[in-house]
């Protein structure tokens, strides 16, 4: 009887119990209705990070577009030049000369080498005109005081170039002496050439637009700066080329310190300054003087 009771007993409670879960049962909706929002809610991240994802995408274009923006502000720029560097020197380079190809032209030069003493050691003005075949170069040189060439005192001096050889008329207080040498004038290299040994190894480069292509400037590191017979052992150097989109050098400007090769306690500061001028434009003639035999007073 007992154990019969037991029984019994338990079946009230299961029945108690069964009641009580399905009075229970409407709340078991909403339970089940917030077990869903509960598991709705934490799926809900997963939008954000798509969002985060969208954001991120969305900001991507904008960093490239940056980028683009930047690049873009050299998209007239010669051949070899990049933003920050110079990735191809030697088209550059020779950029500069297909651009002057069966071209005549002129270059004015300046050149100053001071002492730290304020003593001008040089002070140079030369005007180097290229017939268009280039392998005629008249070049005129004066000098504020005396510069010593061919061994030689001079204040002026006048090269004739004819693809040959080399003939000066030199000018000086002593008066005047023609000397012929077998060598190209000073001038005569293309400044493509004359520049793509800063470009090889520039240093720093920074690019600025301009209304015909762009202004590099390079910090090469230490080397030799020659002017007018003096050599130079040259540091913080600066050199600043302008140049057209077909890469034609308009001009450039090199500035640098440093001492004397001969006498290393002279301290110097140097600058040298190219403009490139009336392409197609310029007349060269050979010197009437030239070719008197008679007045050649050294020949080597």
């Amino acid at each position: 009887m007992r154990s019969a009771l037991q029984v019994a007993s338990c079946l009230a409670v299961l029945v108690l119990l069964a009641g009580c879960g399905g009075m229970q049962g409407t709340d078991t909706t909403g339970a089940a209705a917030n077990t869903t929002s509960a598991e709705t809610t934490t799926d809900t991240p997963t939008p954000p990070t798509s969002d985060a994802a969208t954001t991120t995408e969305a900001s991507t274009p904008a960093t490239t577009t940056a980028e683009q923006s930047k690049e873009s502000a050299l998209d007239g720029a010669p051949p070899g030049v990049r933003v920050t560097d110079i990735a191809d020197p030697f088209a550059l380079a020779d950029a500069n000369d297909e651009a002057l190809a069966g071209a005549n032209y002129t270059r004015q030069r300046t050149a100053t080498l001071t002492a730290s003493n304020g003593t001008e050691l040089v002070d140079e003005t030369a005007t180097s005109r290229y017939a268009a075949n280039h392998t005629n170069v008249l070049v005129e040189r004066s000098f504020a005081g005396t510069t010593t060439l061919a061994g030689v005192d001079v204040t002026d001096v006048t090269q004739w170039y004819n693809g040959t050889a080399t003939t000066l008329r030199l000018e000086g207080v002593d008066g005047t002496t023609y000397v012929t040498i077998g060598a190209t004038p000073e001038d005569s290299t293309s400044l493509g050439q004359e520049l793509s040994r800063y470009y090889v190894d520039p240093g720093t480069v920074t690019t600025t637009e301009t209304k015909s292509g762009v202004e590099v400037r390079l910090t090469p590191p230490s080397g030799e700066e020659t002017v007018a017979g003096y050599v130079v052992d040259a540091t913080n150097r600066t050199v600043t080329v302008s140049v057209t989109e077909d890469g034609l050098v308009e001009g450039f400007r090199v500035e640098y310190t440093g001492t004397l090769v001969d006498d290393p306690d002279v301290i110097v500061r140097g600058v040298r300054a190219v403009e490139v001028t009336a392409v197609g434009e310029t007349t060269v003639e050979r010197p009437a003087w030239v070719g008197t035999g008679g007045n050649a007073t050294a020949t080597r």
